[in-house]
């Protein structure tokens, strides 16, 4: 009797602001298939991998039915039945890859990866997948015959349809992206030729001058988080948990859960295990998130996956080094060389028969001792010495033709143009911030 008086009263809630009554019943069954671009043929489409969650969304509002989510399977297939309970308010369905934390595909075996066994350095070719994609603002690209969505939802969905799709025939959801390849060229002093910058060097797209890529594409906004960056330890604890060393609720309170995350990520890196979020441990921390594997080093070049939402039009393409001194600096502004040095890269050649490694900076330092056995920086190395490294720069971008600088090193014009595949590359004139 309870049930029927609240279904009453909410119906009635539902007439009054002109919604329509929607039902969610266990005999509708949503039958999906996720498939991606394949990495390897662009002009394919691959499944996407298992393990993948989906749900079944009522106006950006995940149900909380039992079997609104699912995981993909080895065919990367999800079925979403939610159970017999009904839903009133907001009743425009929508679907919805939703992951907890950054996942990467080894693009080799075409499997997830686990991000707690991921190197900085790491040799496998590891590519990124955004964690939230929605057919409600435009992240699918689907057949509309088969599924017809209005501003990508199910509105006003008839209760009395069995639901999208069968067992035998899903309905496919496509995540697409584009594979731009490219190589950064410098010139190499100890073989006296140039070379391209091997594997390492973390490399984003931008789709507009202003847009961070990594926070609209790949991450979730603070909206879908349910919190704040307001403080120190909450940024703590959210880059942990995106990395896949979960430290619970992200609060702010530093208690055993935090602690646990902290001696995880620290033991991956190499770092003292002692739970404590020490100046060293958040600087390897940021590091990692913003410089880890956008790019994939693949047939001698760096390909960039871009992603494609099926209602956005590109305005502008350029690629650029990832730059986490930049993208923290409102929240932790480096200040110490030390603390910079962790973010800034060098291609090591040892002599002429070796193969040229690439190296932070503090490496250098770590490598070549003085009399005293303490550490000697880059710049107080004697020349012959700094002949062996060379300096990548901090902002390198496929729009400039010299190398545009914001450190105090003067880089000249020994930076060559960016090799250019598929995609117009616009060239930096001397003297002015403009395209060619």
């Amino acid at each position: 009797m309870g049930n029927l008086v609240s279904n009453r009263v909410k119906y009635f809630e539902a007439f009054q602001t002109g919604r329509k009554q929607t039902f969610v019943k266990a005999n509708q069954k949503f039958y999906l298939q996720l498939k991606m671009t394949d990495p390897k043929d662009p002009t394919k489409r691959v499944t996407m991998p298992k393990g993948i969650r989906v749900r079944l969304m009522a106006n950006a509002s995940a149900l909380k039915n039992q079997g609104a989510t699912a995981l993909t399977d080895d065919q990367g297939k999800v079925c979403l039945a939610p159970d017999s309970r009904t839903l009133y308010a907001k009743p425009d369905y929508h679907f919805r890859i939703d992951l907890d934390e950054r996942t990467y595909i080894d693009i080799d075996r075409m499997k997830r990866v686990p991000s707690k066994t991921i190197k900085l350095f790491d040799d496998r070719k590891l590519m990124e997948i955004p964690m939230l994609v929605d057919t409600a603002d435009g992240g699918f690209h689907y057949d509309e015959t088969q599924l017809k969505l209005d501003e990508g939802k199910l509105k006003n969905y008839d209760s009395k349809k069995k639901g999208e799709g069968t067992a035998g025939a899903p309905i496919v959801l496509e995540v697409r992206f584009y594979w731009f390849y490219l190589k950064f060229k410098y010139f190499d002093r100890i073989k006296n030729a140039w070379g391209e910058v091997a594997a390492g060097m973390p490399i984003v797209p931008r789709l507009d001058p202003n847009e961070d890529y990594l926070q609209q594409y790949l991450l979730k906004d603070f909206l879908e988080l349910n919190y704040l960056l307001d403080h120190e330890d909450k940024s703590l604890q959210h880059h942990l948990n995106l990395l896949g060393f979960a430290c619970g609720r992200v609060d702010g309170i530093v208690g055993p859960k935090t602690r646990a995350g902290i001696k995880a990520f620290q033991k991956q890196y190499g770092l003292q295990v002692d739970g404590i979020a020490g100046p060293i441990t958040k600087r390897t921390l940021e590091q990692v998130f913003y410089r880890r594997h956008i790019g994939v080093y693949k047939d001698n070049a760096y390909a960039v996956p871009v992603w494609k939402k099926m209602s956005v039009a590109w305005r502008d393409l350029f690629f650029e080094t990832a730059m986490p001194a930049q993208v923290v600096a409102k929240a932790y502004a480096l200040t110490t060389d030390q603390q910079a040095a962790r973010f800034d890269l060098f291609v090591h050649t040892k002599d002429k028969s070796s193969t040229p490694r690439l190296i932070h900076r503090e490496t250098i330092a770590e490598d070549n001792k003085g009399k005293d056995n303490k550490p000697v920086p880059y710049e107080a190395l004697e020349f012959p010495k700094q002949r062996n490294y060379y300096d990548l720069p901090v902002e390198w971008s496929s729009r400039n033709y010299w190398t545009r600088y914001g450190n105090r090193m003067d880089k000249g014009d020994r930076y060559q143009k960016v090799m250019k595949d598929r995609v117009k590359l616009f060239p930096y004139v001397t003297g002015a911030d403009k395209r060619a």
